[in-house]
């Protein structure tokens, strides 16, 4: 393996990194500003914030792991495509995580718990329910532009 080969996988990683991280501050800021009540003292938001940054870089460590793994398979036209596939996906699963809990929290007030997945149960009644509450057509044609840097990088 050459050096430059090294380099483009951790270049790869790194980047993969950065935008998963990027993506997931994008969220946590966003709902910050949508949902935050302003009666907050400064200590308790910082401190928050922080703590969040820790668990998303935690979390873009993780799949960029997982993306490392996947780069030490052979170089070929398939690999390259399982590794387009997989960050699809990843950020697929993480933007819609972020729609299904802004929905939720801006129903409910309340955050995304494991009772979610629960809706599985009977997905036929869940899927009727989601598709009467919420703008489904919409958040399908929102989601390939936001999913497009995923891909690209």
């Amino acid at each position: 393996m050459t050096q430059t080969s090294k380099f483009s996988k951790f270049n790869l990683i790194f980047k993969s990194i950065l935008l998963f991280l990027s993506i997931l501050l994008f969220f946590r800021m966003s709902f910050y500003f949508l949902f935050s009540p302003n009666s907050l003292p400064t200590n308790y938001i910082l401190k928050s914030l922080y703590l969040g940054f820790k668990f998303d870089l935690r979390v873009s460590a993780l799949i960029g792991g997982i993306l490392f793994v996947l780069s030490f398979l052979p170089k070929n036209r398939l690999t390259q495509c399982i590794l387009i596939v997989t960050q699809f996906l990843f950020g697929i699963g993480i933007i819609g995580l972020y729609y299904a809990d802004f929905g939720n929290y801006s129903y409910l007030a309340q955050r995304l718990n494991i009772s979610f997945f629960s809706l599985g149960e009977n997905p036929w009644i869940s899927l009727e329910m989601v598709y009467q509450t919420y703008p489904v057509f919409k958040g399908a044609f929102d989601l390939p532009p936001l999913t497009s840097p995923v891909v690209m990088s």
